[in-house]
């Protein structure tokens, strides 16, 4: 796999297999998804309550065939209120985000990340961005509520 193809893995419509399980307050979860490849993803969340939060998405059990001899392979982890580390330019940052590239690991602080994601970082808004950046889409009658 390469930078492009990593990529493309992230825009690829996501759907959760069993019903997405709200985050709740010192709780953490792994749940499946699925997209049209079928291609198989771990997305998973640790909530604290001293506001820190972990969110990664993995791949598993590719079936596209540059990917069957590769391990599972982490994509993206957001780190809020989480120990500082450097950024692409050498910043610390308790907020920020891994992009595991096939050509190397970028952590960037979140702010910096996109204009359009991670303004708010309260864990309802950061879930909800993780989301939209992972394109993971809710069937018809699922929603995300704020997080309690």
């Amino acid at each position: 796999m390469d930078d492009s193809e990593f990529l493309r893995i992230l825009s690829i419509e996501k759907k959760f297999k069993d019903k997405f399980v709200q985050p709740t307050i010192n709780s953490s979860k792994r749940q499946i998804l699925t997209d049209s490849n079928k291609n198989d993803y771990v997305f998973d969340y640790q909530l604290g309550s001293a506001g820190n939060m972990v969110i990664t998405i993995e791949l598993v059990d590719a079936k596209q065939k540059w990917q069957t001899r590769l391990p599972n392979s982490l994509l993206v982890r957001v780190d809020i209120n989480s120990p500082a580390h450097m950024d692409e330019n050498g910043n610390l940052s308790r907020n920020h985000i891994h992009m595991f590239y096939p050509s190397g690991t970028k952590v960037y602080d979140i702010s910096n990340f996109d204009e359009n994601l991670y303004k708010d970082l309260s864990p309802f808004a950061v879930l909800i961005d993780f989301f939209k950046q992972n394109n993971i889409v809710l069937s018809n009658n699922e929603f995300i509520q704020g997080v309690i």
